[in-house]
């Protein structure tokens, strides 16, 4: 991990040098600029609005019964984040790195990855084992773009990240993970403010997940899942499960249109696939199964600034379809194994659409009100062909929030507040197989059906403080807590942090 620093750390020392420029908290300037939402880095050149340079130091905290069971009970987590914004010449740069320390308690049914919940994922393995994780994750985002001509800029948008996790109890397993993602793009000005852009991206993901034993005396039964509680038993231990290999691909791209005049617009559409393949074992290679993950999306921005006033409109919508492909494999002695058949046996579908609206009573640079409300819709609908199978829940979720910012000498105080509440449509899980018996089909999904479909409502409160340092940096300690109760349980989250904004 040492390599990484030594490429990361001049780079933010570029982009974070300080500058004089409006300060807050962060959060107006942020807001105004749409192209940071967008993967088209090459729009920086069509917008005048800029991020601050921000770096920040906080610890969270979260325990509570209302979570999915391959999610902790517990987990803490120790995060350090920068962000930049800088320009060279004609050459504006945008960057961020983060690094997060997570220690989870009292997760299940997950025995190999970092994320079990991605669906590039779905090939997995579960235990049944109460157990702790530990992980860490180092991520890095860099956006540039440049003039080609009067009318036309380019850009290029690097996404780095680099993960690492271990399960503590048996069966453990320690997980690698690297992914890379290179997005170049085009804009160009069209009249006096109007502007289109085109991006396109490739990633490429590994993750390496070595099962091991503290006890080897001992094997430990796994499940290797297949999808809504079909799956194969394994062992962890004397010539059992071997090292797994998830190797993905992703393609895809999108197109912008855009409007930068009394109202600023940001129409931002694209497509993307993910290819990632499971395989066992280095020496003796044994394919297990490919999951393709197609997402589109279409997301808008709309943005009026006022004399006193800024209102922001977002909509976010997201359609994803998954399929999982299941290969049959024989061994054949002196050659090893060979795929005899592949079937796609399952496939998942999900639309997530979301309306919100922002509102902030200006004062100079600064907000003195800011006024959140979102309304969002979630479906699934996952189906596994035979025996037929399915898991199934949609609902409807609204939120309202507020924040008040007081100035002092040289200081400010932000305090805020926010209320959501979500109502269950519909929930249902169906299992249709010979294993009605086992602890996935009666204990894992049913427990997650009913955390996915329960209303619920949550609370959440927030303070910062700001002390102006100089004229180019100030300084903010920040806290908020967050409370969501259902008829499942209830879940508790808090966060308390220090961060510079220069």
């Amino acid at each position: 991990m040492k390599g990484h620093f030594s490429i990361i750390i001049p780079l933010f020392l570029v982009l974070t040098h300080p500058m004089a420029w409006a300060q807050d908290n962060g959060i107006l300037n942020k807001e105004k600029a749409l192209w940071l939402e967008s993967g088209n880095s090459a729009l920086m050149e069509t917008s005048g609005k800029r991020t601050d340079n921000t770096a920040g130091l906080s610890y969270g905290f979260i325990t509570g019964e209302h979570h999915l069971f391959q999610e902790p009970q517990s987990s803490h987590n120790v995060r350090f984040n920068t962000a930049g914004y800088a320009t060279i010449g004609k050459i504006k740069l945008w960057g961020q790195f983060s690094y997060d320390n997570i220690t989870d308690s009292g997760t299940r049914y997950n025995t190999l990855v970092y994320a079990p919940h991605d669906e590039r994922f779905i090939y997995n393995v579960a235990d049944t084992t109460l157990s702790d994780w530990k992980k860490q994750s180092y991520d890095m985002e860099f956006k540039m773009s440049a003039p080609l001509s009067q009318r036309l800029s380019g850009g290029l948008h690097i996404k780095y990240r680099d993960r690492i996790a271990a399960k503590q109890q048996d069966p453990r397993s320690e997980s690698t993970v690297y992914e890379a993602e290179v997005s170049p793009s085009i804009a160009c000005i069209i009249g006096s403010s109007h502007f289109i852009g085109f991006n396109v991206l490739y990633s490429r993901l590994l993750e390496r997940s070595a099962p091991t034993l503290s006890n080897g005396s001992i094997l430990q039964n796994v499940f290797v899942l297949k999808g809504l509680g079909n799956y194969t038993e394994d062992v962890v231990g004397s010539g059992g499960l071997y090292t797994m290999y998830y190797q993905g691909n992703s393609y895809g791209g999108a197109l912008q249109y855009g409007f930068d005049g009394s109202v600023e617009l940001l129409v931002d559409m694209g497509y993307r696939i993910s290819l990632t393949e499971l395989r066992q074992d280095a020496t003796h290679p044994r394919d297990m199964g490919l999951s393709s993950v197609n997402d589109c999306f279409i997301n808008a921005r709309l943005l009026i600034e006022r004399e006193k006033s800024v209102h922001k409109l977002s909509f976010n919508s997201l359609y994803k379809h998954t399929k999982g492909t299941e290969y049959s494999t024989k061994q054949i002695n002196g050659v090893g194994w060979e795929v005899v058949s592949k079937a796609t046996m399952s496939e998942y579908t999900t639309a997530d659409a979301s309306l919100s609206y922002d509102y902030y009573l200006t004062e100079g640079d600064s907000y003195l009100w800011n006024a959140h409300s979102n309304i969002r819709y979630i479906s699934k609908d996952d189906s596994y062909v035979t025996p037929h199978s399915w898991f199934k829940y949609s609902g409807v979720s609204a939120e309202a929030g507020a924040s008040r910012q007081f100035f002092f000498k040289r200081r400010s105080i932000i305090s805020g507040f926010m209320i959501r509440g979500y109502k269950s449509i519909n929930g249902v899980y169906v299992y249709n197989g010979p294993r009605a018996e086992s602890r996935p089909v009666k204990e894992w999904y049913p427990h997650d059906m009913e955390i996915r479909s329960s209303d619920h409502i949550a609370l959440g409160a927030m303070i910062e403080y700001h002390k102006e340092v100089n004229a180019n940096t100030t300084i903010g300690l920040k806290t908020r807590i967050d409370y969501l109760r259902s008829h499942v349980g209830d879940r508790l989250l808090s966060s308390f942090g220090v961060q510079l904004i220069f």
